[in-house]
């Protein structure tokens, strides 16, 4: 399976909103309620600015659709929070572990952290897929 990675742009903007605000990504949430497109642009605006957070998007397919978001956010000099987000139209495709690996592989080749997820004890998928 070949994926295409690269850090997220201004335009990956609603593409990350709307699969953050699909229902089943509220459910799995700690925080589980809708952004706003206000508070999601002000977000991801830091995001991509910022030295300690990093977004990668996927892309998969003849198409190149966009198939997900991972975050990464520099906690210290030797941590690395790590989480996942997929279109809801390609969740359950096996897309999830290999984009992880691909992003934390590359991330790895600059930044010596140990990587940590906070996941639900109920959300099998992302308990598997890390």
């Amino acid at each position: 399976m070949k994926l295409d990675i690269s850090l997220a742009k201004e335009g990956d903007l609603n593409d990350v909103l709307a699969w953050r605000n699909d229902p089943q990504t509220i459910f799995q949430s700690f925080s589980q309620r809708s952004i706003s497109q206000e508070e999601h642009a002000t977000w991801f605006s830091k995001i991509l600015q910022s030295d300690t957070n990093f977004a990668y998007i996927c892309r998969y397919g003849n198409d190149s659709a966009k198939v997900g978001v991972v975050h990464l956010e520099l906690k210290d000099t030797t941590t690395c929070s790590v989480s996942i987000n997929l279109c809801p139209n390609y969740r359950n495709r096996g897309i999830g572990p290999k984009f992880l690996i691909d992003v934390i592989s590359e991330f790895s080749a600059s930044h010596d952290v140990a990587f940590v997820a906070y996941i639900k004890s109920e959300n099998g998928s992302s308990r598997k897929c890390f």
